[in-house]
């Protein structure tokens, strides 16, 4: 993970408390953020569905398999220029999650990942798929199936 925001990996006191029921320890924010997974397979784009403190769904063209160990990379420059916000890039850096595969399903996979992220992360990644929402969804949603499908 990158130090600019590793404060912001560390487990806050403001965390949500975990769930005792159901598979699902902690609850997601759902995202659609361009991101690359990166494995002993190679490295392909893909999309960040959702997230939360422990974990991922992720969308791509390129499904591994279950069992198998990745790092998930979210770029900033990615994100500024498709959100928009000048100044990102310098901010966000790049944030990676290690993690397994621990399901596969019609194009989608769920990560689990090596070590609890903050929920300060989670929240940021939140607001900033919310600005690119605001900001032009079409436009956005374009870019993201140009970066996932390789035209970017």
């Amino acid at each position: 993970m990158c130090k600019a925001i590793a404060m912001m990996a560390e487990p806050t006191s403001t965390q949500a408390e975990p769930v005792t029921h159901g598979r699902r320890g902690a609850s997601r924010a759902r995202l659609m953020l361009p991101a690359r997974t990166e494995s002993f397979d190679g490295s392909y784009p893909c999309t960040l569905v959702d997230a939360s403190q422990t974990g991922a769904q992720i969308a791509s063209k390129s499904v591994p398999r279950t069992g198998s160990m990745m790092v998930v990379e979210i770029r900033g420059r990615d994100l500024e220029e498709m959100a928009g916000m000048p100044g990102l890039a310098d901010k966000f850096g790049v944030v990676e999650f290690f993690g397994t595969v621990t399901w596969v399903r019609d194009g989608r996979f769920g990560i689990q990942f090596d070590e609890q992220v903050g929920y300060d992360l989670v929240v940021i990644l939140r607001q900033i798929a919310d600005v690119m929402d605001r900001s032009g969804t079409r436009w956005a949603r374009e870019r993201a199936r140009e970066f996932v499908s390789g035209r970017n």
